[in-house]
């Protein structure tokens, strides 16, 4: 694999944008990334030397990626977002249902802006993705709003979430007891609970994973869909939402290739 394999998967318009972003650069220094090591510093000292504020890097195997991930870690000093999927060969639908749910949250991550290195491997981030909109039609709570429980519980399934088996949901899943409505979004860590009293949302908390405890509240919240994989989208589509710019490495020492999107 070389660059230009990597570029190939961009469309033309944004491989014209990268060029003209790496052209404009005033200093520019790569070392010789002679392990993962020196990789891993530079990629850390890019990110620190340049403001910015997330970055996302792509490692070509599993093994690489731990190896990263420790690495980034210890010289960055940013949380580390690492890209899970299980892998499914037989198309398992309890499967794709959990890598659709990991794929949305790590993708709504890098679209909020969350400072943070981003990682994951070719394979997963080369996979079918889903359309854009889902970071543009969200479900949209606020506290004081005037809504019942059946508008709200119509809006979730609309989006795509589904009920859970008790009030101990899991990401994607809502669930009503009285007049409270736990959701787990998919662009959440944490799940959140609404309080609604006379049809008004009275309150938005944020729920620790055990659900015993509330350790944050909010005055509105803004929750995503969930979409199925688009087969027509690559993951490095959603790569270039926004102000992204997209920078290949290449590192003949070792064969290896990575991808760093920075913002």
């Amino acid at each position: 694999m070389n660059t230009n394999s990597i570029v190939e998967f961009w469309p033309k318009s944004l491989q014209k944008d990268l060029f003209q972003k790496i052209n404009s650069f005033n200093k520019y220094a790569l070392s010789g990334f002679a392990n993962t090591s020196s990789k891993c510093f530079t990629l850390a000292n890019f990110c620190k030397s340049n403001e910015i504020k997330n970055m996302f890097v792509m490692v070509n195997a599993n093994g690489d990626l731990n190896d990263h991930i420790n690495h980034l870690s210890l010289f960055s000093g940013l949380k580390i977002e690492e890209l899970e999927l299980e892998p499914n060969p037989h198309n398992d639908k309890f499967i794709s249902k959990r890598n659709n749910l990991n794929l949305l949250n790590f993708a709504s991550k890098i679209h909020q802006g969350n400072k943070a290195i981003f990682v994951s491997n070719y394979i997963d981030a080369l996979s079918d993705a889903f359309d854009k909109t889902v970071f543009e039609k969200t479900l949209d709570f606020s506290k004081g709003s005037k809504l019942t429980n059946t508008q709200i519980f119509e809006s979730l399934i609309n989006a795509g979430y589904e009920i859970g088996d008790s009030i101990e949901v899991e990401q994607g899943q809502y669930y009503c007891r009285g007049d409270l409505i736990a959701i787990f979004p998919v662009n959440f860590d944490y799940p959140i609970r609404l309080h609604v009293e006379f049809d008004e949302i009275t309150s938005i908390e944020i729920l620790s994973h055990d659900f015993n405890s509330v350790i944050g509240l909010l005055e509105e919240v803004s929750i995503y869909q969930i979409q199925k994989p688009n087969s027509y989208l690559k993951h490095v589509d959603w790569l270039n939402y926004g102000d992204t710019f997209q920078l290949p490495h290449w590192d003949p020492m070792s064969n290896y290739c990575s991808l760093l999107c920075c913002t």
